[in-house]
C-alpha cells in the first residue's frame, strides 16, 4: 500500500532509503528498530525486486517458480 504524497508534507526523517528490495528493507528495520526516523522510497511496490547484488539470479527465481 502508497502512502499519498501529501502525507509526508512537514514531517522531517533522519535517513531516507531508496530502494525497498531486501536490502533497503533490512536497512529500513534496523535503522528504524535503532530508533531512526526511515523514509523508505521505491518506484515499486515493497520488496517488488531484488538488490542487484542478490545472490539468487533471476534465472534461478524463474527455475523455481516452474
Amino acid at each position: 500500500m502508497r502512502a499519498a504524497l501529501g502525507g509526508l508534507n512537514g514531517k522531517a526523517f533522519d535517513v531516507a532509503i531508496v530502494g525497498g528490495g531486501v536490502n533497503g528493507a533490512s536497512a529500513v528495520q534496523n535503522l528504524a528498530a535503532a530508533g531512526y526516523h526511515v523514509l523508505l522510497v521505491d518506484k515499486g511496490d515493497f520488496a517488488s525486486g531484488s538488490s542487484s547484488r542478490s545472490s539468487v539470479s533471476s534465472r534461478a527465481r524463474a527455475a523455481s517458480a516452474t
